[in-house]
């Protein structure tokens, strides 16, 4: 088990958020067909917004507890964040008002809540944002729940400071998301999607990767922590999951039965993998490391942004070839299946040739600002210079 601090550059984890991004991708985007077995496996893609959830609750409860000491903890955490996040998304945001201006959407007074990270609070409400029913917005709930979960998580660490105080917060965290996703599925009039997109009862995804942040960083922890063990909490988790699909008699993430279990389920799944992934020689590791799923990791962000705009016309493509080739309402369509595949593999290509465009012309180049707002064991080790190697390799270290 390699030893873990903040600066760590962790190659394989590249690889286990491309793949986070595919399943996501493939379950949004996909062109579905009876017969296709890969529409079988890509109904259950939604939980690749999960593996995200935990690997950012990883990620960022290790950076907070390695420079809690440190000079500016939160005035460099949040500026870090914020030249991560923040232009690339406001370079979307415009795009897309843009576009809805010239499709003949007016944006009403909710859009502007919506576009600043609170989409999943206004989405539950049910307001019209004034956006054309053409352009995807609805991807950007996950996003709004990790700004609103960085907010607040800096503030919980710089309090209760200490790895074991840490631990308790995220159980606690953890069964409060569980206890409330139980009483809003049994005992509310909520509509069903609330529990699928409200912070609070995300947590657990959240929290499981903190916690196996901090588990990660102690000694006496790791001690009882085997690769068997690791293994089985994987089984179990992706045990949970299935039987969620079997009870709910679908793979939606909407029905009772997925919100009570397989939530839990995905969380134990997805920290263990984690953790598997970051031992050098584990199979976790091993398909961190394919190269393409790395490029796809690597672009991950720029990608996850922009894959659901277009959902619409995506779609009525799909439809328009089987009308060509047979009927739209046959999903034995092959001709019309094949061709639906193969727009949509063109369609990732030019996802990911514009995600790389933009990593390198606008994310890249703000990343090198970070270095103003520098942690003290990085102006040490690393004296942060300024070639492109040295930001890249910095870059998930906040």
């Amino acid at each position: 088990m390699p030893h873990l601090t903040h600066r760590n550059h962790l190659q394989s984890l590249d690889g286990i958020r491309g793949l986070a991004f595919l399943m996501v991708f493939f379950f949004h985007e996909y062109p579905g067909s009876a017969k296709d077995p890969i529409s079988r496996i890509t109904t259950i893609g939604w939980t690749g917004v999960d593996l995200f959830f935990v690997l950012s609750g990883f990620l960022i409860t290790g950076i907070l507890y390695d420079t809690l000491q440190q000079p500016y903890y939160f005035r460099n955490f949040y500026a870090r964040r914020g030249l991560r996040l923040f232009p690339v998304y406001m370079v979307v945001v415009c795009l897309m008002l843009g576009v809805n201006y010239a499709l003949g959407g007016r944006p009403t007074i909710w859009a502007l809540p919506y576009f600043i990270y609170g989409s999943n609070i206004i989405q539950n409400l049910g307001k019209n944002i004034g956006i054309s029913g053409w352009i995807g917005t609805g991807h950007l709930w996950s996003l709004a729940i990790e700004e609103q979960f960085y907010l607040f998580w800096p503030l919980v660490i710089a309090y209760v400071r200490t790895k074991r105080r840490i631990l308790w917060v995220c159980c606690a965290g953890s069964v409060l998301a569980v206890v409330l996703r139980w009483v809003v599925v049994g005992h509310t009039g909520l509509p069903r999607e609330t529990p699928y997109v409200e912070l609070p009862m995300r947590l657990d995804n959240l929290l499981f990767g903190g916690a196996i942040a901090i588990i990660l960083r102690s000694d006496r922890v790791l001690t009882f922590l085997s690769r068997t063990k690791i293994n089985w909490g994987v089984v179990a988790g992706a045990t949970i999951l299935v039987l969620s699909v079997i009870a709910s008699r679908s793979a939606s993430a909407f029905e009772a039965p997925m919100v009570r279990y397989g939530y839990l389920g995905s969380s134990i799944l997805f920290a263990s993998l984690i953790v598997l992934a970051i031992q050098p020689d584990s199979w976790a590791h091993r398909l961190g490391s394919i190269p393409l799923l790395r490029t796809f990791g690597r672009y991950s962000y720029g990608l996850y942004l922009i894959h659901f705009l277009p959902d619409g016309y995506m779609h009525h493509v799909y439809d328009y070839l089987k009308v060509t080739t047979g009927t739209a309402s046959d999903s034995t369509n092959l001709v019309g299946h094949l061709l639906g595949v193969a727009v949509f593999l063109v369609y990732l290509a030019l996802l990911l040739g514009v995600a790389a465009a933009s990593y390198h012309t606008i994310e890249l180049p703000l990343l090198g600002l970070k270095r103003h707002f520098a942690y003290s064991d990085e102006r040490k080790v690393h004296h942060l210079q300024s070639d492109q190697s040295t930001v890249i390799a910095v870059e998930d270290g906040g």
